[in-house]
């Protein structure tokens, strides 16, 4: 059975497992508030471990949550939208009889805000908004509400957090709790729901990670034969402990290169441990460290990827690790904000003759196309080539001429946004039939 733990105030915490335990979810729920919403990284340090999925009931702890665990694959967001708004809009109205008069709100974005009153018809000439971030305090939010009510500028509150609500409630201000919604909870379990079945789906595939010394051994036979053993007993005892964290097998096949058996979900769960591994090996060897993951429905599946990740990271100038999925999907900078994925197989491009004729491999044509499918745009300059692939200036010249004269991509025009010297060329793929 999964366990999910609700990171929220108490109130918000309680509804929603009130709310999804009548679900009947095969899910273990704990209950894990907070005073503070700050306090949101403290509370997944100290329960990461007994927890499968993070239930953050708010944006901002959402947010500090992907930002504390460097993926959002284990979290699911309950994200406040119009209704929340509406609901907290009506109460407004109910009580005060005052609709959207001189209120104050904190929220998290004006387009938020915006976006409700358009949709009302209604003017907000009369709306005080605060904007909140991960670094805003309860205080101040409470001395932005009560300027505004000691000044006479508002008959009233509207606030997204708990603390808040409470505070100018016992100071007398007439407030209103811009909380989740019962329909947002609902939405969201059904999103868990999902996460459970592809969780499931993941643990059950096999994970093997294999790593590569480079170019070790010829520094090893000029030192001592006792610093030899000493530093392949080091290196083992980093893989030992990292294999012991992602519940997997370790063996050493040749010289300097090991594999670790293991599943998909314990290495996905524990992948910045795995980072900080290779990095310490990097560190003790002083030399490149090849790393190649692959998941499979079976064992040669998965270290059939493995190997051929491992390969590509062989050939990657600064030895990225590569992840392969079950379905050939291949991945770099897994968990980062340059992550791509993309397919090693060769898909809609127009023949394996042009590309010959450009002398680009499919790799890089696909990291190409993930690329501008990442950005969410067609058009590219070399700049863009170097920044987000890593690549070296010339290397991505040579691509963009080889494309051009393969007329794979046309140049249609000039980048006007530059800091200095000429305006940069863009270009997009030509479309093929």
């Amino acid at each position: 059975m999964f366990t999910v733990g609700v990171i929220g105030s108490a109130t918000s915490v309680h509804k929603v497992i009130s709310l999804a335990q009548n679900l009947k979810l095969k899910v273990r729920f704990i209950a894990l508030p907070y005073k503070n919403f700050q306090e949101t990284a403290q509370i997944i340090q100290a329960h990461d471990h007994e927890v499968d999925f993070w239930f953050p009931t708010g944006q901002l702890p959402y947010a500090i949550a992907k930002e504390y665990l460097q993926t959002d694959d284990y979290l699911i967001p309950i994200q406040n939208n119009e209704a929340s708004l509406y609901k907290a809009f009506l109460e407004a109205a109910h009580h005060s009889k005052l609709f959207l008069q001189q209120l104050s709100i904190d929220e998290l974005s004006k387009q938020a805000v915006d976006d409700a009153l358009m949709q009302l018809n209604l003017a907000s000439s009369h709306i005080y908004l605060k904007i909140y971030d991960t670094a805003t305090t309860a205080a101040e939010l409470v001395a932005f509400h009560k300027q505004l009510w000691d000044e006479g500028k508002t008959c009233g509150a509207i606030t997204s957090f708990e603390a808040v609500y409470t505070e100018l409630q016992q100071l007398a201000i007439p407030v209103y709790w811009y909380s989740i919604s019962h329909s947002e909870i609902l939405h969201a379990c059904k999103v868990l729901e999902e996460k459970i079945k592809t969780s499931f789906f993941k643990d059950t595939q096999i994970g093997i990670c294999i790593i590569t010394i480079e170019e070790i051994e010829a520094d090893i036979s000029q030192i001592r034969p006792y610093t030899q053993q000493y530093l392949t007993l080091q290196i083992k005892e980093i893989l030992i402990n990292l294999s012991e964290h992602i519940d997997g097998f370790l063996t050493e096949q040749g010289e300097h290169r090991y594999i670790i058996f293991s599943t998909r979900g314990a290495i996905e769960k524990n992948f910045s441990l795995v980072r900080q591994k290779i990095q310490e090996l990097k560190l003790l060897a002083n030399k490149h460290i090849i790393t190649g993951i692959g998941y499979g429905e079976t064992a040669l599946a998965a270290e059939m990827n493995a190997a051929t990740a491992n390969q590509h990271s062989r050939q990657h100038e600064q030895h990225e690790l590569f992840i392969i999925q079950e379905d050939g999907t291949m991945i770099e900078h897994f968990g980062h904000s340059r992550e791509l994925m993309y397919t090693n197989k060769l898909l809609d491009t127009p023949s394996l003759e042009a590309l010959k004729e450009a002398n680009i491999s499919m790799r890089t044509y696909n990291r190409i196309q993930a690329l501008l499918l990442k950005l969410g745009t067609e058009h590219f300059t070399t700049l863009d080539l170097t920044n987000h692939l890593n690549m070296e200036n010339r290397n991505a010249r040579r691509i963009v001429t080889n494309l051009s004269k393969a007329g794979l991509i046309e140049y249609v025009g000039e980048s006007t946004h530059h800091v200095k010297g000429r305006p940069r060329k863009v270009y997009r793929f030509v479309p093929h039939k």
